[in-house]
């Protein structure tokens, strides 16, 4: 095979993973409330209550994520990230089968508890870069993001559509497709690096003195005390929590009926709304994609802006109607979606560049688990703010009802202004073939 076509396949099939991974933690936000549906967990049409549900379930996967981030983190530095990642992907589509038969929501959650602590691929796949050859390392970094936010952006259009077809058996039919639709990409992951050479573990004699300090738990304590690994784990907390939380919580808000100050939309169209929101935002990305590293700091600061401006913006979405509703709703999920493009993009370039090789993948891990550590109980106060809010008599008295939900959004707008804030002096300086990150 040409080395430009084992090049293309692996490309392929690396997107494609990683693509999944994201559009598989967003199809939730349309499916839950039909899973909780059919494990009679909740009344049909009980929009408000899923949201507590979800809180709950959330942070229960959030609190398993320290040892899982921590460990496969290690994994990936010990083993190697391919090897890593074919494991932990098997271990996956078990357990998505497994959650396609389980008969009642304790094991429901049981099961996605476990599935979580093998969802953490991203960890081995988003530091896997050996494979690739120096002069397109940036390229991929900023090109394959398009593709993989292209994933992203169907997963609620596909969603819906795994739900429309049967009323019934909804919890099977949904993580079958899943299941097998991994498998697939996981087969063709195998063999697009059926010869590839994994990485030795260990190097020279000074190699691994130098990395004794990266050892156990004193590597994690190693990585703490780098100032470039810090700032850029800060970040990833930023990403991986406010995504999450205000792309969730603005899509069980628009399922909400309206007299209980919500959108309410029905799910399946909520669904197409936002995937051609979603799936144009990808569009806009690869209009104005940009590879150039040293452009990374001023990307990311602006960046900052303009997702605080969207997120502002989110309430007011309860004071339209028809045309105009559907046309901003679409407009800002557009933004924010194209905002958390770049914003990923330039994370995983920084750490890619700024941070030493030898602790990339444990810094990636360590991002996730102190997420997890924080993200639980931060997840819960959030997600019951939004809750109380929406039905809240003294809330109504001061927003009126309809913009009710502005306590839990602009917060949110609040949070981006405060790392646009802390990123406000970050510059990139090179270094010979390397780079430094400069606060």
């Amino acid at each position: 095979m040409a080395l430009d076509t084992t090049y293309l396949l692996r490309y392929a099939f690396v997107v494609l993973i990683s693509g999944y991974h994201l559009m598989e933690l967003d199809m939730i936000k349309i499916s839950f409330p039909a899973f909780l549906e059919e494990l009679k967990v909740i009344e049909v049409g009980n929009k408000k209550q899923s949201i507590s549900e979800f809180s709950n379930l959330y942070s229960k996967q959030m609190i398993l994520g320290i040892p899982s981030t921590l460990f496969w983190g290690y994994c990936s530095d010990k083993y190697g990230a391919y090897k890593t990642t074919v494991v932990h992907l098997m271990f996956h589509i078990l357990i998505s089968a497994y959650l396609g038969t389980v008969p009642d929501y304790s094991k429901f959650v049981l099961g996605s508890m476990a599935l979580s602590f093998f969802s953490n691929y991203v960890i081995s796949l988003s530091t896997f870069m050996s494979w690739i050859p120096e002069n397109k390392r940036a390229s991929f970094i900023a090109n394959s993001q398009f593709y993989v936010s292209v994933m992203l952006q169907i997963a609620p259009i596909f969603a819906g559509a795994i739900l429309k077809m049967s009323d019934s058996g909804i919890l099977f039919r949904y993580h079958m497709i899943l299941a097998s639709l991994l498998l697939i990409f996981l087969l063709g992951f195998i063999y697009a690096f059926k010869d590839y050479q994994e990485e030795a573990a260990t190097g020279s004699k000074k190699e691994q003195a130098e990395s004794e300090d990266l050892k156990g738990l004193k590597g994690f304590i190693t990585i703490l005390k780098d100032k470039n690994a810090t700032a850029l784990l800060f970040l990833g907390i930023y990403l991986r929590l406010v995504k999450k939380l205000v792309d969730v919580a603005l899509h069980l808000w628009a399922e909400i009926s309206i007299s209980e100050n919500g959108l309410g939309y029905d799910k399946a169209l909520l669904g197409t709304y936002s995937s051609i929101g979603g799936i144009l935002s990808v569009i806009v990305y690869l209009k104005f994609a940009n590879d150039d590293i040293m452009s990374m700091p001023a990307q990311l600061k602006s960046t900052f802006l303009i997702t605080a401006g969207t997120i502002f913006l989110f309430p007011f979405l309860a004071i339209l109607q028809g045309w105009a509703l559907n046309g901003l709703l679409i407009a800002l999920i557009l933004v924010f979606n194209y905002c958390f493009s770049v914003l990923f993009s330039v994370w995983i370039g920084l750490l890619n560049n700024g941070v030493r090789k030898e602790i990339r993948s444990k810094s990636f891990a360590l991002t996730l688990a102190i997420r997890s550590i924080v993200g639980s109980y931060i997840s819960y106060l959030c997600f019951e703010l939004m809750r109380w809010s929406l039905s809240s008599k003294s809330v109504t008295n001061l927003l009126g009802g309809r913009l009710n939900s502005a306590l839990f959004f602009w917060l949110f707008t609040l949070i981006n202004l405060g790392m646009y804030w802390f990123f406000r002096n970050l510059k990139l300086s090179k270094k010979e073939k390397t780079y430094e990150l400069i606060l």
